[in-house]
């Protein structure tokens, strides 16, 4: 046992703290011996500093009691054990064990480095973070979460990550959650939505990794929170501008004519019917010439706040052209629409612009079909020759 002792050494002594028996692993790294120590006293092999270190538990242990301490020898952490032994009595001995721990300490350093890295990144960083439980219970949160979100921290580890994210979210979340957990995946990224405190959504970019035991059981996970409801405004700003005719804010050309597919598409399908109105203003390039475009873009504007103020929320109102607006109206039946389409010319002709004490009007020809089973195809068609039938027809009365 003596001689083979792991790690540290061993030895027995007596009540002179002269060493009658020595072993041990570690001698050769703090340039010791078995056989130099042999027979040599505490006080004739180490420097003083040592020697009034370890004197006092040698005299402990020979007096009937264990005892400790930590001391550093040629540059190895050392933890020296005493403790008493059976023996005669007229020669009392000591047993001494020493351990060489300089690996464990540097490795406890290391650790107790990561884990300050850790926790200064953790506290001071920029985006949100939070360790959250396995069932979801957020552990740990930073200032800035704290901040994104409105909670005190006390106030959020209250919660869980399903509380306070958004139904349209959840699902999704908590399946990429599940896969982390089972070793399917390593980490995920989302875009996703979170309540804060006032009730508020806030759009994030979440990435969610796990933390796993040395064995390599599942822990807690660790979220990395950043705020992106500045940049999700703006992308909802260009699709709505992309969307959008940008003079008088309706509905553009190519949303009518994917709206217009979409609506033949399920009347084929299910039969639904829809209506459809189009509208092309009269002599309104006589405006143009005589008030300038600037005059005419206030007509579009007028026009457009008269058309949308004639029609249902669910209806949709678009400019097509230049002076060219249609109007989609789901469930419309030819019944229905007759009377939109002559309430939506009354409205356009009753616009008065006035610009340096000159008025300008418009008039309006329109024409009316409807999207159903059997003649989808041709609802736009039958809608553009009732158009210029009216238009004819309104010149005739003009002339």
């Amino acid at each position: 046992m003596f001689d083979s002792y792991p790690n540290g050494a061993i030895a027995l002594y007596d009540a002179e703290l002269r060493f009658v028996y020595v072993g041990g692993a570690v001698l050769p790294l703090v340039g010791l011996t078995a056989g130099g120590m042999l027979g040599s006293t505490v006080a004739e092999l180490f420097p003083e500093p040592i020697v009034e270190a370890v004197t006092p538990i040698y005299r402990d242990a020979l007096a009937g009691r264990a005892a400790s301490v930590d001391i550093t020898l040629e540059g190895r952490r050392l933890v020296v054990r005493t403790a008493p032994i059976s023996a005669p009595a007229e020669t009392p001995l000591g047993l001494v064990t020493v351990e060489d721990v300089t690996s464990y300490c540097e490795t406890e350093k290391q650790l107790s480095l990561a884990m300050e890295t850790f926790r200064t990144a953790f506290d001071a960083a920029p985006i949100g973070m939070a360790l959250v439980g396995l069932d979801g219970r957020f552990l740990q949160v930073n200032a800035a979460l704290c901040v994104l979100l409105g909670y005190q921290a006390a106030e959020l580890v209250e919660l869980t990550f399903q509380d306070i994210t958004h139904p349209g979210d959840l699902h999704l979340d908590v399946a990429q959650a599940e896969q982390l957990v089972a070793g399917d995946i390593d980490q995920y990224q989302m875009e996703k939505r979170y309540y804060d405190r006032r009730g508020h959504v806030v759009w994030v970019q979440l990435s969610g990794s796990i933390v796993r035991s040395a064995r390599g059981e599942p822990v807690h996970f660790i979220a990395q929170i950043e705020d992106i409801s500045d940049r999700k405004r703006r992308e909802e700003e260009l699709t709505r501008m992309a969307r959008r005719d940008p003079l008088t804010g309706l509905l553009n050309r190519g949303v009518f004519d994917a709206d217009l597919e979409a609506y033949r598409r399920s009347a084929a399908r299910y039969g639904d019917t829809t209506g459809l109105v189009l509208i092309d203003l009269d002599e309104f390039k006589a405006v143009n010439d005589r008030g300038g475009h600037e005059v005419g873009d206030r007509v579009l504007i007028e026009v457009a706040r008269a058309i949308r103020s004639r029609v249902r929320l669910s209806d949709h109102s678009y400019r097509v052209g230049g002076d060219e607006f249609a109007v989609l109206v789901p469930h419309g039946t030819e019944a229905t629409m007759a009377p939109l389409a002559e309430s939506l010319r009354a409205a356009i002709e009753q616009i008065v612009v006035v610009e340096a004490e000159a008025s300008y009007t418009v008039g309006a020809s329109v024409g009316v079909s409807t999207i159903e089973a059997g003649t989808a195809s041709s609802a736009t068609g039958d809608a553009d020759a009732a158009l210029y039938r009216d238009k004819a027809a309104r010149r005739g009365d003009l002339r």
